[in-house]
This record gives structure tokens, C-alpha cells and sequence, in this order.
């Protein structure tokens, strides 16, 4: 009975492990709106059938098991707790996203795991392995072989921009580093050619990526498995060591910031009004999934108040802050912030006690400083690397408790029930996503009920979608006052709605959403040319005269045929109310 615990372990740790692999390539053989998020249901459900094979083994070996607790536990349980609260009570259950649900679901159940198997190896080989077949795909991205997913970028890897590519990347260059480190001093030299090659590719791939946030990430994760593995020696150094690093570290600071600054400069923009964000609603933020929900108002709201501002020039629709942290505190508040941060201090107050625990912690810092200047929340399978290197990463034991047959068959009991929960939703959700690529292929019309509608468009993916259809067909029917309180905050959508105000002559209201689309993005003139075909129709010249004069001054970001028609059009038009005055 024995050797067969044993196989099924085996078996578990060998079908994470073969998962943790396909899950970047998933999007590659996924269609439609939720393509980059599907894998979330199967990641949930394959965990559970996993870690309920796990706990059978352990309660069948000894008539029950002991559970041990350990600080990071109690952290992740506490802010488990405390996510569940904003789900209940901030801005209610009806405006949550399933999808967001079901990713804190995905993310505890991989935590707990990660807990009970503490198989570093083997996961940590997987996620190189996924690295190297996501380097694979840059290079053959680089050179011609194969398109990226990405009409704007040359390299995209499995995923949709090379930003997330590279942070994938560079999370399997730190970890291929460590690995090698240590075999080189086992001697071990077919693990060395094997991991010398795969580091290669990588780094080949990391620089076609051209991420600064990646190269943040293997820095940061280098340093700190440096760090704390020569810990004693280089506290000899330390007064040398420090002034050198704080010196290097602006040096490199100052170089890649410079390196792209209109990128890094629409940072600061971003985390400038997310701070504004913040400053609001402090304590328990704005809710979870509401960034999206209403950046883009606050960046309005920002240039209605500093019209000149430097930042005017590379504004854009933003949905997402680039720094994960920066999120937490806008969605979830100081408290949620704070909650992280004792997580965190809970697992690097204790100094790594083997490979298997520097390499986690390790591959944690790297992905944290990623998470600085990037969005890995938002990729599937860089999100679930923060529960895997947490949930290996080892911390001090608090107390343990025993599990009688009886408790072990309740935790079975709730295994079930949210493996049973998830089969409709995942049903649902791939049949959307299914339709949804037939909708823009231009095989189907979008044929969804008023529940199946309100439900979607929580989702950020889904209101974008939507938002391109109905601007596109203008179908009939459509209820347009619930789609503009449902709609994600964009320039686009605001015009439409204006257009949709315009057309019914309700000129107060389409003349609002227009003036806080301009305000949004102060670079595009579309805005603000309807604003002024909408004076015109109302007969308000005087407006009319006011809008063009400032749009023939406007800084744009981008010029092209419309800008140009646009500017000739209004030119004609002065010139024509300049005739007339002269006679």
C-alpha cells in the first residue's frame, strides 16, 4: 500500500508539473475574449483532484493528519479573510467579476498545494522549462519564423505583449542561474551543458524582449540569492559593499529610465492619478476590479485640473497602474497593502535554509520587482507564480493541528463542492469565448439575454469586446443608458456615447461625454472635433469658433490622415467665419 502512496505522489507532482508548463502555451489554442484567462477553471480543478489524492494518502497511512501552521500561513489566511470581505461588502457581490472570484480560489487552493508537496525541484524545473519554451518562440518570433500574437511588437512569445514574455523569462533565467550555481558545485557536468544551453536561449530572448521591468526582475532576484547565500562573507565588506550598490543602483535607475522615457514618464503619470486614487478612499480603497472601473475618469478629472501638464502629451487609456502594489492600494486600501507587506516580512525575516527555499524566495523577490513596473496580475500564469514560490518558500511554525478521518472527509467535502461550483462557469465562460471568436471572425451575430449580458460585462476583457461590437453595428434595441453604466471608462466609449446623446439631440449630455473623453486623452483630436461638429449643429459659433482655434493649437500625439482632413476642415471653416465678418 505503501508503494502506492508513493506512485500516486508521482503522479500528482508529475501532472502540476506537466500543467505548469502548458499553462503559457494555453493561450496559443484558446479563442475569443477570455482566451488569456480560460485556464483558470482547469488549474482549480486539476489542484483539487490533486491535493485530494494527496490528503487521502496521508489520512489513509495514519488514520488522520496533522497540519502544521506557519506565520505565512496565518498571513495568507488573515488576507484570504480579508479579500473575502471586500468581495461581501465592498461595493456588493453584483459588481464583482467572476473571474476575480475564481483567481483568488485558484491561487489559495495552489498556495495550499504548494504547502502540502514542498516538491521544489521538480516545479521549479517546470517553470524553466516554460521559460525556455516561451525563449523558443521570441527567437522564432525575432527571426521571421512565426508572428507574434501582437500586431505592435515583434515579439510576444505565447502571450500578448513582450512585456509579460520577458517577465516569464527572466522569473526561469534566476531560477536556471541558482540551479546551475548549485550543480557547478555538485560537479554534476550534464546538468551543467543542460542548463548552460537553456540559460543562453534565455538570455538570447530576454533581449529581444527588451523589458526594463525583466531586467529589474533578474537583477533583483540574482542580488538577493547572492546576498543571502554569502551573507557572512560580504558582511566583512559591508561598509565598501553598500555605498557601491546604492551607487550602482541609481546609476541604473537614471539609465532606464532614460533608456524610454516617454514609457517611463507615462508611469509617473499613472501612478501619479492611481496615488490620487489612493488619496480618496485610503483605508479600504475603491474595491476589487474598480481601477479599471474608474482610472480613467480620475485621469480625466487630473488634466481638467492641470491642462498644461508635461504628462498630457503621453496620455492614453490605462488599465492597469503597472505596479501591482500600486493596485492593491487603490482596490483594496491600506489595509490590504499592509496585509502584503506582513506576508512578505513573515517569509524574509527568516534567512533561506536550503536551495530549495533560496530558490523560492528568490523567484518571489524577482517577481515582486517585476510586479513594480509591470502587470502580472493580470497574465494567468505569472500570477500563478507568486502562490507557488509563497507557498514553497519556508517560514517559522506556529502550532499544528490533528485531523480525525472525519475532518479530513469534511475538507474532501468542500473540495467537491467548489469543483462542482466551477464545472458551470467554466462551461459558460468557454462557450462565451467560443462565440465571442465567432462574433469577430464575422461567422455569428452576439446573441446573449439580458443575465448573460449583465454578468459578462463585469469582466474588463468582455466590456472591451463589447464596446468595439456596438460601435460597429449599432444594433437596434440595445438599452445604451445600462451599457454606458456597465461600460469600462475609455475615450472611444465616451465618444460613442456622446455620438448616441448626439443623435437623440440631447446636446447637455453628449456634450458632458465629450468634454471628459478630450480630458481623458488631451493627445487626440476626435474628441474634441466631435465637440465641435456638435456646436455646429446646435448653432453655437461662438463655441464652435473656441474649438477650433484651440484644436488647430492642440499637441497631438500621433498625426495621420484623420488629424490632417480634421485641421484642413476646421481651417476652412475660420476662414469662412473670418470672410463673413469682414463683410
Amino acid at each position: 500500500m505503501s508503494e502506492l502512496y508513493k506512485c500516486l505522489k508521482q503522479f500528482g507532482n508529475t501532472v502540476f508539473c506537466l500543467w505548469l508548463v502548458a499553462l503559457p502555451m494555453l493561450p496559443l489554442f484558446s479563442v475569443g475574449v477570455f482566451k488569456e484567462s480560460i485556464g483558470v477553471f482547469p488549474t482549480i480543478g486539476l489542484t483539487i483532484l490533486l491535493s485530494g489524492i494527496a490528503i487521502y494518502r496521508a489520512s489513509e497511512a495514519s488514520g488522520g493528519c496533522r497540519i502544521h501552521f506557519s506565520i505565512a500561513d496565518i498571513a495568507v489566511g488573515i488576507y484570504a479573510l480579508y479579500i473575502l470581505f471586500h468581495f461581501v461588502f465592498c461595493r456588493g457581490v453584483a459588481g464583482i467579476n467572476d473571474f476575480a472570484v475564481f483567481k483568488v480560489i485558484m491561487l489559495l487552493i495552489v498556495y495550499i498545494y504548494m504547502r502540502m508537496h514542498r516538491s521544489g525541484r521538480a516545479v521549479f524545473m517546470a517553470i524553466i522549462t516554460g521559460s525556455t519554451l516561451q525563449a523558443l518562440l521570441v527567437i522564432l518570433q525575432k527571426n521571421g519564423y512565426i508572428l507574434s500574437r501582437h500586431n505592435s511588437f515583434e515579439v510576444t512569445g505565447a502571450f500578448s505583449n513582450p512585456g509579460q514574455a520577458g517577465g516569464y523569462i527572466a522569473i526561469g533565467v534566476v531560477l536556471s542561474v541558482i540551479l546551475l550555481y548549485n550543480d557547478i558545485r555538485e560537479k554534476n557536468i550534464y546538468s551543467n551543458v543542460g542548463f548552460g544551453i537553456v540559460l543562453f536561449l534565455q538570455l538570447v530572448a530576454l533581449y529581444y524582449a527588451d523589458s526594463r521591468a525583466s531586467l529589474v526582475a533578474v537583477l533583483s532576484g540574482i542580488s538577493f540569492a547572492i546576498i543571502s547565500k554569502f551573507k557572512i562573507s560580504l558582511s566583512r565588506y559591508r561598509h565598501k559593499l553598500i555605498p557601491i550598490f546604492l551607487i550602482s543602483a541609481i546609476i541604473g535607475a537614471i539609465a532606464l529610465f532614460q533608456y524610454r522615457s516617454g514609457s517611463a514618464n507615462a508611469r509617473l503619470l499613472i501612478w501619479n492619478v492611481s496615488g490620487n486614487m489612493i488619496i480618496e478612499n485610503p483605508v479600504f480603497g475603491h474595491g476589487i476590479g474598480h481601477f479599471e472601473k474608474k482610472y480613467m475618469l480620475y485621469q480625466a478629472d487630473y488634466f481638467s485640473q492641470y491642462p498644461e501638464s508635461r504628462f498630457a502629451i503621453l496620455a492614453n487609456n490605462v488599465s492597469s497602474p503597472y505596479n501591482e502594489l500600486l493596485r492593491i492600494g487603490v482596490e483594496q486600501g491600506i489595509v490590504g497593502v499592509l496585509f502584503i507587506l506582513f506576508l512578505f516580512c513573515s517569509l524574509f525575516y527568516y534567512r533561506p535554509k536550503d536551495i530549495s527555499d533560496l530558490i523560492s524566495k528568490s523567484g518571489l523577490i524577482a517577481l515582486a520587482a517585476f510586479s513594480m513596473f509591470s502587470y502580472p496580475g493580470d497574465t494567468l500564469s505569472l500570477l500563478i507564480l507568486f502562490s507557488i514560490f509563497i507557498g514553497l518558500s519556508k517560514s517559522a511554525s506556529v502550532f499544528s493541528l490533528d485531523f480525525s478521518k472525519w475532518g479530513i472527509r469534511s475538507i474532501h467535502i468542500v473540495n467537491i463542492a467548489v469543483f462542482i461550483t466551477c464545472i458551470p462557469y467554466s462551461c459558460f465562460y468557454t462557450k462565451t469565448s467560443i462565440h465571442t471568436a465567432r462574433v469577430m471572425s464575422g461567422q455569428s451575430q452576439l446573441m446573449l439575454n439580458p443575465e448573460e449580458l449583465d454578468r459578462l460585462m463585469k469582466s474588463t476583457s468582455f466590456s472591451a469586446f463589447y464596446a468595439y461590437y456596438i460601435t460597429h453595428t449599432h444594433e437596434e434595441g440595445n438599452d445604451y443608458q445600462k451599457i454606458i453604466s456597465d461600460m469600462i471608462p475609455s475615450c472611444e466609449n465616451y465618444c460613442f456615447f456622446g455620438d448616441i446623446f448626439l443623435s437623440n439631440q440631447r446636446y447637455a449630455h453628449a456634450e458632458s461625454y465629450y468634454k471628459k473623453a478630450a480630458y481623458m486623452i488631451p493627445c487626440r483630436l476626435t474628441p474634441n472635433y466631435k465637440l465641435w461638429n456638435l456646436y455646429l449643429q446646435k448653432g453655437d459659433t461662438a463655441k464652435a469658433i473656441e474649438i477650433a482655434e484651440y484644436m488647430l493649437e492642440q499637441k497631438l500625439k500621433v498625426e495621420n490622415s484623420f488629424t490632417i482632413r480634421s485641421k484642413s476642415e476646421i481651417r476652412k471653416f475660420l476662414a469662412e467665419v473670418n470672410d463673413q465678418k469682414g463683410n
